[in-house]
Parts: C-alpha cells; sequence; structure tokens
C-alpha cells in the first residue's frame, strides 16, 4: 500500500495481491508492482499505530538516507506473551539508534535500495528480512525513529514461540549468518560436556552428580529471571522455561539451516 499527509491525516491506499511463493517471494512482487518510489512495510501479525506512516514520512523529510527503520512494541494479554517480549523484540533500553537494522515489521525505503539489494532473498523462507537489512546496511545509511511504532502480536503457546524461534535460526544458517548470542548459546552447553565427563572419570555418584547438575541448571534459571525482569514484572515465572525453550530452538534450528544451507547455495 502508499500513503500521503492530506490535512494533517494519513491517507491510506491499500490494494492486496497474490502470488504463489515464500514470504521473499511475496514481498518482492509487491514492492515490484507498487507505483510509488517510497516502500512502508509492515508484517501480518503487526498492528500499526495510527501515527505509523506519518511517522516514518516525517522521518523521510528530515534525511536524504533511503531507508528508514521504525520501532515495534508488543501487544500482551497474558503473563506468558510478556515473558516472550524480551527473546524477540529489541527492547527500548537497548536500542542503538545509530546501528538499529531495520525490520519488515516497521520500515520504509526507496525503490531503488530494494533494487542495488537484489529484492529479499528468495531461497530463504525463514528471517529472511534479517539478511534483507544486512545487506542493505552495506549499501547504504540507515535512518531509525522510534516513534514510527507496530505493535507484534506474540505468539500463544511455547510450541509457537519454539517453531519461530527454530526458523529465524534455521533462516540465518541459510543465509551464512553468524550471531555472537548463537555461538555463546552453544558454548554454554558445550562447556556442560566437559563438566559431565569430568564427574564420570571422578567416578561420583549419581546423586552427586544430579544434584551439580541441578544447581547449575537452577542457577542459569535465576539468571533468566535477574536479566529480564525488568521487562517481566508479571510474568517473570515463565522466564527459566522460555530461556530453555529457546536454546532448544536455536540450536536445533541452527544445525537444521547448516544441513539446509548446501540447498540453499545449489539455489544461487
Amino acid at each position: 500500500f502508499s500513503g500521503k499527509i492530506a490535512r494533517g491525516k494519513t491517507v491510506v491506499l491499500v490494494r492486496f495481491l497474490q502470488v504463489v511463493g515464500n514470504r521473499s517471494v511475496g514481498r518482492n512482487y509487491a514492492i515490484a508492482t507498487a507505483v510509488h518510489d517510497w516502500i512502508a512495510i509492515t508484517d501480518a501479525g503487526c498492528l500499526p499505530h495510527p501515527s505509523w506512516l506519518a511517522e516514518l514520512l516525517i522521518a523521510k523529510t528530515h534525511t536524504d538516507n533511503l531507508v528508514i527503520a521504525g520501532y515495534y512494541d508488543a501487544v500482551v494479554r497474558t503473563d506468558f506473551e510478556e515473558a516472550m517480549v524480551p527473546y524477540v523484540l529489541v527492547m527500548p533500553d537497548k536500542v542503538d539508534p545509530h546501528n538499529f537494522l531495520p525490520a519488515t515489521r516497521s520500515m520504509m525505503l526507496h525503490k531503488s535500495i530494494w533494487e542495488r539489494a537484489g529484492g529479499f532473498d528468495e531461497r530463504l523462507s525463514d528471517n529472511e528480512d534479517y539478511a534483507f537489512a544486512k545487506t542493505i546496511a552495506r549499501l547504504t545509511p540507515i535512518s531509525f525513529t522510534k516513534a514510527a511504532i507496530v505493535s507484534w502480536i506474540p505468539r500463544q503457546t511455547i510450541c509457537q514461540f519454539f517453531n519461530m524461534l527454530y526458523r529465524f535460526a534455521r533462516g540465518d544458517m541459510q543465509a551464512g549468518i553468524v550471531r555472537p548470542k548463537v555461538l555463546l548459546i552453544f558454548l554454554r552447553y558445550l562447556l556442560i560436556i566437559p563438566l559431565i565427563l569430568l564427574l564420570l572419570l571422578a567416578h561420583t555418584s549419581l546423586t552427586v552428580s544430579i544434584i551439580v547438575l541441578a544447581l547449575l541448571a537452577t542457577v542459569y534459571a535465576l539468571w533468566a529471571i535477574a536479566k529480564n525482569y525488568r521487562y517481566v514484572p508479571h510474568g517473570w515465572y515463565w522466564l527459566p522455561v522460555l530461556q530453555f525453550t529457546a536454546d532448544a530452538a536455536v540450536m536445533s534450528g541452527s544445525i537444521a539451516g547448516v544441513l539446509r544451507r548446501g540447498t540453499y547455495i545449489k539455489k544461487s
């Protein structure tokens, strides 16, 4: 869709398109079909604030940059959904406006930069917008506006949460993107292997071994609460469950992405 400011209000013209393919195919088709040079993008499962498009357009008037990154919050209805937010969104106090990569939840770009980037990678079905953001960040400066907000609707079950992070991690690895946080997750669990071997070599009793591992798990669970409690005052008790779930999703998704990378490369 496209929009303009008219008498202090945002006028939005909506046209629905349909094409067979993954999200990258759909995004590229919509942008290629658009008749305007500036393209505003948001995702299904997001609710733009009433001033969202106006704020993107205002930000555009204050810069010559070809990409405007907006921001996002979450619509939480349960304690579980509240606890999920810091695992998915960039929290306000962690925003670096000079290095904030745009997400398709909330962004606007000039069609020319989309063309220079080669569009969204149609080999990617998962986390394609992060790969696209990394590409355009190498091509052009990016402006950030915290006022252009869309509200993300969290997943409602732990299985949906797992699947979401699994797909994100798989998509990153398929695209050859290795995030430092992912390496740290693998490192945490790899460090447990020498400890288990040490307990076995020392002929430690099963009871003592279980106690040691349980203490480590408890410390890790308390750390999950401590690092995110300020964001999750009501659903904090979900944080340890989501931490272990997120770890499992990221590691298994990353492994799956590495295994599928051969297919990704062949398509290039």
